[in-house]
């Protein structure tokens, strides 16, 4: 079908539909005379054709209401004396040629209005059937989500939305093909408007060229005439020398009378023909030309009349069915949005998701453990002591579990049963919580609890309690993290604890703390004392009568190695790759907030010991004006250490650039990466 054959049938649906709209509106003994109505009436009826009676019980709305519907019509100003006299004039075709552009003008924009609108509610649609659906399949296959009347609450208003899409997928589709209509009627029109005023302006043309040609043939005959008189006046015995010869007065007077009668005869016949192409176009042309550009407007108006009746009724009933499907009426199977949402029952819920979910079945973890001392531990002599002192240490035990009991009985059991030989714990330790890092619900005090001293040992007291032999033959060096925390029930390593505090209380200002190594004799006698028995944590802490600057440098070598000689570094196979890509962000702050987001993916034992070890780190390096260890020289020292050892051939120089610029940022932001212990 063609651009003209769509642009008829446009027309030809307009002019019907306005016809229908005109027999309803009007009694039928009149339907006769309305078929005489002019295109302005038909359009007014077009409008009145989409128009709904709205109706309040059994009564219509009033004609003042009604009007307000209806656009009120004129079809008697365009027979107005003074309208049909400029129709006449030479401006009028001009006129109507630039009306039509505007009409054209507005139909195409339109038609731009009604495709963006078209491909905005099809986007619409697409997205929500899209979400809909997949909510839908989720609700019905995620096993972690509840199920219970807020999730079968929740699946009806989702599918109602779904229900609402399908609504916009055929409001879409109509748009699309109104803009296809409207796009067929403003390029028919356009081609229509441009042969109209191409045969006005040629015709124009030949008018004009034709009086033009006559107005020459006018001057011509005069001048032959002025020319005649002026011969007419001269001698005439004079002869004049022309371009043949001599020429008497007589023999001019010949040639110029033959010469005004050729002139006489083209100027009659030129004025006769100006003149007649003159009345055909005035008269003839000009106003089948008018007519017909004055009824392609009204068509056209008519036309786009209707498709913004179209707009609107579809519009409406989209709007209505959106309604309907939210609210129902009364007495319709389906109920509403908001008694959907309010049909929800919590309590019920919570009821019978116990009920079906919960066991009698006892956690084994909770048991209490019953306090026996060995006969071979302590002297009879102190048996007495132990005895006053055992009261006091068991109370907070036969209280309720702490929420974190079940995760550190073991070392809760190893530090009720410290010897009395050694000092008790005077200073509370790093503090930790299980889900958020800012809490302190933690405490190594509460897992720990403290015992009177009962000896005159010099040495000061120790972060880690004396405590019964927990190790089970398993090795502190060499040993995984996860390994020494679930033998010892805590969330960093006793030992990572114990070398903390020595370094913290003795070496703060040791200049090159961790860049100087100790006595290597010394530092493997500890590491075997250590593997034999992690209770000799305590040979850590130095003699406060004695304390020289190798005995610290020992500790934080040790520490050193610990770190080292972990099956798999502190920050994980798993996780370097991704710290190394954080590494060579150049802007600060986007890596600073990369990296904060990467350390809480750790497992939770490599999170809190680095936690204790990163906070520790920065202690250090805020007092590098003494031991002259910046952050940087820090991450230097620690980077081989806390990231994996790699093979030859798989490591280069940009690697340990980036793998200290990571352990610098998280030394110099400790406090912003982990609550302060």
């Amino acid at each position: 079908m063609t651009d003209q054959q769509n642009s008829s049938r446009v027309i030809s649906d307009s002019s019907m539909l306005s016809e229908k709209a005109l027999e309803a509106s009007i009694p039928s003994d009149s339907t006769s005379s309305s078929q005489q109505q002019p295109a302005t009436a038909t359009a007014t009826a077009g409008l009145a054709a989409n128009s709904t009676v709205v109706e309040t019980g059994n009564a219509e709305i009033s004609n003042e209401e009604k009007s307000k519907i209806i656009p009120v019509s004129s079809p008697a100003l365009l027979e107005d004396g003074k309208f049909c006299k400029l129709l006449t004039s030479d401006s009028a075709v001009e006129t109507l040629l630039n009306r039509l552009k505007r009409s054209i003008l507005t139909c195409e924009e339109f038609a731009k209005y009604i495709r963006k609108k078209a491909v905005l509610e099809q986007d619409h649609e697409e997205h929500l059937k899209k979400i809909s659906r997949t909510t839908q399949d989720l609700l019905k296959t995620n096993i972690n989500l509840k199920s219970d009347s807020f999730t079968l609450n929740f699946d009806k208003l989702v599918k109602l939305d779904d229900r609402i899409a399908s609504q916009n997928s055929a409001y879409s589709k109509q748009l699309f093909q109104m803009h296809e209509e409207l796009n067929v009627l403003a390029s028919t029109i356009t081609r229509n408007r441009k042969s109209h005023k191409d045969n006005f302006k040629r015709k124009e043309k030949e008018v004009i060229d034709s009086i033009n040609a006559a107005e020459k043939a006018k001057q011509k005959y005069g001048t032959l005439c002025l020319e005649l008189e002026r011969v007419k006046t001269t001698d005439p015995g004079k002869k004049t020398l022309t371009l043949r010869g001599s020429k008497t007065t007589s023999e001019q007077e010949e040639i110029l009378h033959r010469k005004i009668e050729a002139a006489e005869t083209d100027y009659r016949q030129k004025v006769t023909a100006s003149t007649g192409l003159r009345n055909v176009f005035l008269d003839t042309f000009r106003p089948n030309l008018v007519r017909q550009l004055k009824d392609i407007i009204i068509e056209v108006d008519i036309a786009m009349s209707v498709q913004l009746q179209k707009y609107s009724s579809k519009t409406e009933d989209l709007v209505l069915q959106t309604a309907l499907s939210i609210n129902p009426m009364r007495g319709a199977n389906q109920q509403s949005m908001k008694v959907i949402a309010s049909s929800i029952d919590n309590e019920k819920d919570l009821y019978q998701y116990v009920i079906k979910h919960s066991h009698e079945n006892r956690n084994k973890a909770l048991f209490p453990v019953e306090f026996r001392q060995h006969p071979s531990i302590v002297t009879s002599s102190l048996r007495t002591v132990s005895n006053s002192n055992f009261k006091s240490a068991m109370k907070p035990i036969t209280n309720p579990v702490s929420v974190n009991a079940n995760k550190t009985s073991a070392s809760a059991s190893a530090a009720a049963a410290t010897p009395f030989n050694q000092p008790s714990t005077q200073s509370a330790g790093p503090q930790y919580s299980v889900l958020d890092p800012g809490s302190s619900n933690y405490n190594s005090n509460t897992l720990s609890p403290s015992v009177s001293s009962t000896t005159s040992n010099n040495r000061p007291s120790s972060m880690i309690s004396g405590s019964a032999d927990v190790s089970g033959g398993l090795k502190t060096f060499g040993s995984s993290i996860q390994q020494l925390n679930d033998l010892e029930g805590d969330l960093v390593p006793s030992f990572v604890r114990q070398c903390i505090y020595v370094v913290d209380k003795y070496g703060v200002n040791l200049e090159g703390i961790y860049r100087t190594s100790g006595n290597i004799a010394t530092v493997n006698n500890l590491k075997d004392a250590i593997d034999r028995d992690p209770r000799n944590v305590k040979m850590l802490l130095p003699n406060p009568n004695s304390i020289t600057d190798s005995d610290i440098y020992a500790v934080s070598s040790l520490l050193k190695s610990f770190f080292s000689q972990l099956p798999e570094a502190l920050l994980t196979n798993e996780a370097t790759p991704v710290f190394l890509a954080h590494g060579r962000i150049p802007e600060e702050d986007v890596r600073v907030k990369k990296l904060h987001e990467l350390i809480f993916t750790l497992p939770d034992t490599s999170y809190w010991t680095l936690r204790s070890l990163i906070l520790h780190l920065n202690r250090i390096s805020s007092n590098n004006s003494i031991n002259l260890m910046t952050a940087r020289n820090l991450s230097i020292v620690w980077a081989p250490t806390l990231f994996p050892k790699v093979t030859s051939g798989g490591f280069n120089a940009e690697d340990m650039t980036c793998q200290g610029r990571v352990i610098e940022d998280l030394i110099l932001r400790a406090n912003d990466f982990f609550d302060p212990e």
